[in-house]
């Protein structure tokens, strides 16, 4: 559709930005094209159906220029207009948004100015507003060197030549926001190589590692970092997780939100790498850090919790075997997941939770009442019922569940290469079995533990063993 950036913007926009929007247009200091205020009037009054308004450039055209003929291109370059307004309106409000950024930015234009009483009132306010914020977060470390660099800029404009330590602070407050910085993204990266066959090149690592190394104090924050960097690092350092965990309990309230979801997914994610190392114990401590999470709100998505994280959750339980605590959680927090998701991850984790229970009736129950809105759930309802059907010695369905779920993935274009591999090495692998005769066992379990990128390897070697 033509100027669908604007159109996708405008939908972004909840009630309250479109009433400051609406303000923003209409003051004279940022706009003054009045056809521009009527184009944005239009969109204010369709806002429920947007994409069905801004498809009718016709009808636009009239309610912005009434009387006048159709003009394409006029239309195109309001449009654009308008587009321009809500990027700058959208910027206007997010460095308001963050005080210090903004008052930085004034004490900047003092110091051009050389408003020096104006200056060093507008400093000390700063500055007390700063030393009162306990709360850590990424800026909090940008906005002590940036306030330390103004007070070494206005020492600088008096052209005085003597020590001032002003200096020194800006020097220390540059370190430690570098240091943090950088033990953050490095974090990130080394989390990433995990996923992909690439690896990144950190400098200075090892540097800072050791620079830390030597100090009796740290501030909790770098040491959280620090902590997260050696444990995705160091596969043996168990005492590194216990410090971080420890950190994390104890500093969770002097955490920004934004800061804590972050800590806590690393934390998540140094859980699966121990699983998958073999650390069996590290299931409990990732259901703990999820939990921690949707405690906090910090795994919500807005208002709602992530349907990810649910199903993580239930996936975690039925490992640990928790059964009656999972029914629980399942009925106490489907109500927090989005409407559009949330009957249908209720039913998967409960058909999940059956199936652990052996209660075959039921996982077909809850299987049937999936819309498959979410193509995941689909696949994994593939693997549930294949699973059932072998419970329940119902091989003739198996088999007919099995040649259509081959044929469904096979035709699926939309499935990840990797994922449909791994879900195509099982199938072929079920089907191996199903076809072989008892005096094949041995090649059979050679040929699954031969395979290694495929899912449910425990349950075929299992099927191989009581079938063959």
């Amino acid at each position: 559709m033509p100027n669908s950036k604007l159109v996708a913007l405008l939908a972004k926009l909840n009630s309250k930005e479109w009433l400051r929007l609406q303000d923003f247009i209409y003051s004279p200091y940022f706009n003054k094209r009045t056809e521009v205020c009527k184009l944005f009037d239009f969109f204010f009054d369709h806002k429920y159906e947007l994409d069905k308004a801004a498809s009718d450039r016709p009808k636009i055209h009239q309610f912005v220029f009434p009387g006048e003929p159709f003009n394409d291109k006029n239309l195109a370059y309001h449009f654009n207009y308008l587009l321009r307004l809500a990027e700058d309106f959208l910027t206007q409000e997010d460095i308001q948004a963050d005080t210090f950024y903004y008052n930085r930015n004034k004490l900047t234009m003092l110091l051009e100015k050389r408003l020096t009483k104006h200056f060093n009132f507008q400093f000390k306010k700063l500055n007390i507003q700063l030393q009162k914020d306990t709360i850590r977060s990424d800026r909090y470390w940008r906005d002590r060197f940036l306030l330390a660099e103004m007070e070494a800029q206005a020492f600088m404009n008096k052209r005085q030549r003597q020590y001032d330590e002003s200096f020194q602070r800006l020097s220390d407050s540059l370190d430690t926001y570098y240091f943090f910085e950088k033990l953050r993204y490095s974090c990130a990266m080394v989390n990433l190589e995990a996923i992909g066959s690439s690896k990144y090149n950190i400098e200075f690592i090892d540097e800072i590692i050791h620079h830390f190394g030597g100090k009796e104090e740290i501030d909790f924050h770098l040491d959280i970092y620090l902590n997260i960097y050696q444990c995705l690092t160091e596969q043996e350092h168990e005492e590194a997780f216990t410090k971080l965990k420890d950190l994390i309990f104890k500093h969770q309230k002097d955490l920004a939100k934004g800061e804590f979801r972050e800590i806590v997914l690393f934390t998540i994610n140094i859980c699966a790498r121990k699983i998958r190392q073999g650390f069996e114990e590290y299931y409990e401590q990732a259901l703990e850090f999820y939990l921690l999470g949707i405690q906090s709100r910090s795994l919500f998505a807005g208002d709602n919790l992530t349907h990810w994280t649910f199903n993580n959750v239930t996936k975690l339980a039925l490992r640990l075997k928790r059964y009656e605590w999972l029914e629980e959680f399942i009925d106490e927090n489907t109500q927090y997941l989005a409407p559009n998701v949330r009957e249908e991850s209720m039913n998967f984790s409960k058909a999940e939770l059956a199936f652990s229970q052996k209660d075959y009736g039921e996982v077909l129950t809850h299987i049937a009442k999936c819309t498959f809105t979410d193509p995941q759930y689909f696949l994994g309802s593939r693997i549930i019922l294949l699973k059932s059907f072998y419970a329940t010695n119902a091989f003739d369905s198996m088999s007919s569940q099995l040649a259509s779920f081959i044929m469904f993935l096979r035709r699926n274009k939309k499935i990840s290469a990797d994922y449909k591999k791994t879900l195509l090495n099982f199938c072929s692998l079920l089907h191996l079995i199903l076809r072989s005769k008892p005096d094949k066992k041995e090649k059979v379990v050679q040929k699954i533990n031969a395979t290694k990128q495929k899912i449910e390897g425990p349950w075929l070697l299992q099927v191989a063993e009581e079938y063959l």
